[in-house]
């Protein structure tokens, strides 16, 4: 059986087929089948059908499985975003076969980007709102984009739009998460304060009238309308306010004046004290906005209370308002709640919020010590669960709450797949000195190709200047030998020469210009045709173009021509 090595010299070729054979298994013949195959959805039960990988598809896919495996065992994803996320195993695959840095770099940016699903994924979990119901769809979709330019041509700076897509979707998903969790906060903070501020107003109007022989009149006026203006006012301005300890006040000097006030007292005090006391309760009342009438009516009610001087008015009992108890609960699971150091809620943690329905997936979005409080909500923004630390710790034991463990994916999805790594380097090892000796027989064949080339471009350049040479000496010889017939030329030597029109025309030597090396030719009417130095001549006689009919005069022709009939005719008389 070949080694994992030795079957990763397939990985140069770009098979496009898928060369398994798994019992119930339709092997895609595509990328894009194989992104939308179903058993990307579950890894972990194909994980262990699959043969051993020859080719570079197969990689992928052995190595996508893996990682959606380790994933899947250890990010505890809701099982829509394990969908939505499914191609991102075959990117990271892909990449991970030629990109070494993968492995090797913490800070590579796709071991980036799987970490941040992988963290969001921890806290996902399906909710009402807009951004939970489009999320899945949008980063599956984004994600297909991604791994198909990465499976397609094997290089991430193609891919780089894609991915940026990807990226810009978990910023936006992340800043919504945000905007709910801030949303929701401010929602318990008024909620807190609504609580508190009507626990307050109860309190101060219990501790005015318990146990105090009040009208029921005043005790109906309190509660129905004082506790509104204390409450408004504590909304706006709190417990420190001036306007609060004036209605505090107020009270006490109603129900003083009311039940325990000598006649002696309200006269002395029915200018100094009762006249701005019923001043204060009419523009208390207008404050908040009640009818007219209601101040009208209660000013009067007490003015005919003060003078019937009703002391003795029975206990009316609490008031009739909304008076929550003390939650003693919350001191007995401080005092109850065991010694923790390390198991208390984390801002941001995922936790599992067993329901009797169902688990649900929440985030710690808030740890508040100084009012021991402790917040859950959901990927939307919604409220889950809001407990203190000792019902933390109390729901910890009875196994209500199950904290998600911060598992680095690649720690064991490296320990888990040491071999195949080891295989993987050392194939890219080996494929690298390939490639350095590829490199270095391509120089020395370069180097012996350029010297073959220049030895044969000098033996062309040297049989080209031999030839150029024998040339020029054969021109050289030829010309002198047109030198030595045309300098034989005498006056009246006939030739053929070229006028201006090129046309060859019989003319004579008329004259030999010693000095300036010039032979005069002229026609036969004895106008002149041409001044010519013999190198003009030479070049015209090896051209063809200088034709000579008679070398000497004319003359002298035919007087050697008479000469010789003389003489032949005298020696035929000696000869009689």
């Amino acid at each position: 059986m070949q080694t994992l090595a030795e079957q990763f010299e397939h990985l140069n070729q770009l098979d496009q087929r898928l060369h398994t054979s798994v019992a119930a298994l339709q092997a895609p013949k595509t990328w894009l089948d194989l992104l939308n195959h179903p058993m990307l959805a579950t890894p972990g039960e194909w994980l262990q059908q699959l043969p051993e990988p020859q080719t570079r598809f197969d990689y992928a896919l052995r190595l996508g499985l893996l990682l959606g495996h380790q994933v899947e065992r250890y990010g505890h994803l809701n099982p829509a975003l394990q969908k939505a996320l499914s191609p991102m195993w075959l990117t990271f695959a892909a990449s991970g076969l030629r990109d070494w840095a993968v492995w090797q770099v913490s800070r590579h940016p796709l071991r980036l980007i799987l970490e941040q699903l992988v963290q969001m994924g921890r806290s996902y979990c399906p909710s009402g709102s807009k951004a939970a119901r489009q999320f899945s769809q949008h980063l599956h979709n984004r994600l297909q984009a991604l791994a198909q330019q990465t499976l397609k041509n094997n290089d991430l700076e193609t891919s780089i739009p894609a991915l940026k897509s990807v990226l810009d979707l978990l910023q936006q998903v992340r800043e919504q998460q945000l905007e709910a969790d801030k949303r929701l906060l401010e929602q318990r903070s008024q909620q807190s304060r609504t609580t508190h501020a009507h626990s307050a107003v109860s309190r101060a109007i219990r501790h005015a009238v318990l146990g105090q022989p009040v009208s029921a009149v005043i005790i109906d006026f309190l509660d129905q309308h004082w506790r509104k203006y204390l409450y408004t006012v504590y909304l706006r301005f709190g417990m420190n306010d001036a306007h609060w300890q004036q209605g505090l006040k107020d009270i006490e000097l109603m129900v003083h004046l009311s039940s325990f006030a000598s006649t002696e007292e309200l006269k002395a005090k029915q200018k100094s004290v009762l006249a701005p006391l019923l001043t204060r309760i009419t523009e208390a009342l207008n404050q908040i906005h009640l009818p007219p009438g209601i101040a009208l009516g209660f000013t009067q009610e007490l003015t005919t209370i003060l003078k019937g001087r009703a002391r003795n008015m029975p206990d009316a009992g609490l008031p009739l308002g909304e008076w929550p108890e003390e939650d003693e609960s919350a001191e007995e699971d401080k005092r109850s709640a065991p010694a923790y150091s390390d198991d208390g809620p984390v801002l941001g943690q995922t936790i599992i919020v067993n329901m009797p329905d169902k688990p649900e997936r929440a985030r710690v979005i808030e740890v508040d010590h100084s009012q021991d409080e402790i917040l859950l909500a959901d990927f939307g923004g919604q409220l889950v669960l809001a407990t203190n630390h000792g019902q933390w710790h109390r729901h910890r034991e009875n196994g209500e709450l199950t904290p998600c463990q911060e598992h680095h994916v690649f720690d064991f999805l490296q320990m888990e797949l040491s071999p195949l790594i080891h295989a993987l380097i050392q194939h890219n090892e080996n494929l690298l000195v390939k490639q350095k000796n590829k490199r270095r027989q391509q120089r020395e064949a370069e180097i012996a190709a350029s010297i073959e080339q220049r030895k044969q471009a000098d033996a062309s350049a040297r049989a080209t200047r031999i030839a150029t040479q024998q040339a020029e000496q054969k021109r050289q010889e030829q010309l002198q030998k047109a030198r030595q017939i045309v300098s034989q030329l005498r006056s009246g030597a006939l030739v053929q020469l070229p006028d201006n029109r090129g046309v060859s025309r019989p003319c004579y030597l008329a004259m030999v210009d010693a000095e300036k090396s010039l032979n005069v030719f002229v026609d036969r009417q004895g106008k002149k045709l041409a001044e010519l130095d013999l190198d003009a001549l030479a070049k015209l006689l090896l051209e063809e173009k200088l034709k000579i009919m008679e070398s000497g005069s004319a003359l002298d022709s035919a007087l050697k021509g008479l000469i010789a009939e003389r003489r032949q005719f005298l020696q035929e008389e000696d000869g009689e």
